[in-house]
Formats: structure tokens, sequence, C-alpha cells
């Protein structure tokens, strides 16, 4: 899946399965993310310039706003030499969670 030029992208990604350290498996697991910035690909069609944006425990993707007090407000996300992803924690309502699974 090829990421065009954006300024902020919202999406929901769905994995086939995640597996908990329990051995427990979740199927298709809906991830809420938000992204800001420029993918640079490789020849192999990889983006090569991501980072993944952690925010605090419980968290959702909205907190990539405080990216701004790491880079700067002035800079615009085109200018960027990264692609950053902030991704919503598991159990949190609008990612995968118990209100969302069967998991309980």
């Amino acid at each position: 899946m090829m990421i065009e030029n954006s300024k902020l992208g919202y999406g929901k990604h769905v994995l086939d399965e995640f597996e908990f350290e329990t051995g427990r498996i979740l199927h298709d697991v809906k991830v809420e993310y938000l992204t800001r910035g420029t993918p640079k690909y490789d020849e192999d069609s990889n983006i090569s310039n991501a980072i993944i944006f952690c925010h605090e425990f419980n968290g959702n993707c909205t907190s990539i706003g405080d990216l701004d007090q790491i880079i700067g407000t002035e800079n615009e996300p085109s200018n960027l030499n990264f692609f950053y992803i902030s991704i919503t924690s598991l159990g949190y309502h609008e990612s995968c969670s118990p209100s969302t699974t069967n998991l309980n």
C-alpha cells in the first residue's frame, strides 16, 4: 500500500491477527493511527523514513500533536525528513478493545 504525500493522515488498519504472550489470538484487530510528514520509498517499495511516535500509556493517536514541541511549529510536515506514525494503544476505544472485540 503506497501512502500519498500528506500533512496529517488518519486511518484504521486491520491486522489479520494479534497474538498475546499467553498465546491467545485476536483476529481482525483494528488499529487507529495518524501520520505526519511525507513517506520516502526504497527500491522494494518499503517506507524508509518512518518513525513510530510513542505517546503516554493508554493514549490515542492524536497525541502526534505533541510533535510540535519536539520539532517546532515552524516545520511544515511536507518539509520533514521523516514520516511519523502515531498509533492508538490497543485497549483504547478507537482501536482494538474489549468493547470492540469478544475478548473479556
